[in-house]
């Protein structure tokens, strides 16, 4: 019924369901961390979603969610390299562009 409901309103109101659009990163706080540490993240960006997470060095961090320009990750280690990789992950599969974070 409600797959029938939604095709019905689609006809009759023209009505789309919002398009769900991947996420993008464009800041992180802090800027940069230490070699060897674990660091919390506050994260600004686009299209987040609940349920997002943030790929770090290929491992999943889970993300909390604030609102869809704002989430944080919790107890990311920081390891031993000068910069890393990450990007935020949709539950869909949908993936923000990579970013560069220091590690100093």
């Amino acid at each position: 019924m409600g797959r029938r409901s939604q095709r019905h309103k689609q006809e009759l109101y023209g009505y789309k369901p919002p398009a769900v659009l991947p996420p993008a990163i464009t800041s992180v706080t802090p800027s940069t961390a230490l070699h060897g540490t674990t660091q919390s993240l506050a994260i600004v960006g686009t299209n987040f979603m609940a349920g997002d997470v943030i790929n770090f060095r290929g491992v999943d961090y889970p993300a909390t969610f604030v609102d869809s320009t704002h989430i944080n990750v919790a107890n990311v280690p920081m390891g031993v390299v000068a910069s890393v990789i990450y990007y935020a992950k949709h539950t869909n599969g949908m993936v923000s562009p990579n970013y560069l974070y220091e590690v100093t």
